[in-house]
């Protein structure tokens, strides 16, 4: 299995680790503007900040380590679990990505 996430602009990643909240860049499958964007861009254009995004995030489990989804478009937010693998298998069950077949 592959390293990399891969999900729309709309859906961004986060990593709670000892004292902060870091953001994981992935490969963008979906992006209607077609050019990169910074965080901080994309979270503009969901009318968003950091400080909004990362309070509902702390919010949905109480800012436990692990990774986070947030849905920038609908304004819903996950947690995945401790492990990196978490993440894909969260993406899978929101019908986001494919299984990898070798």
């Amino acid at each position: 299995m592959s390293n990399e996430v891969v999900c729309p602009e709309s859906h961004q990643i986060f990593v709670r680790e000892l004292q902060r909240w870091a953001h994981i860049k992935g490969k963008v499958i979906y992006n209607p503007n077609q050019k990169q964007t910074s965080l901080d861009a994309t979270l503009k254009r969901f009318n968003l900040t950091k400080s909004q995004v990362v309070c509902e995030l702390f919010k949905i489990n109480g800012g436990h380590l692990g990774y986070y989804l947030a849905n920038l478009r609908e304004k819903k937010y996950y947690y995945y679990g401790t492990e990196a693998i978490d993440v894909k298998v969260k993406l899978l069950s929101l019908g986001i990505g494919r299984l990898e077949i070798n």
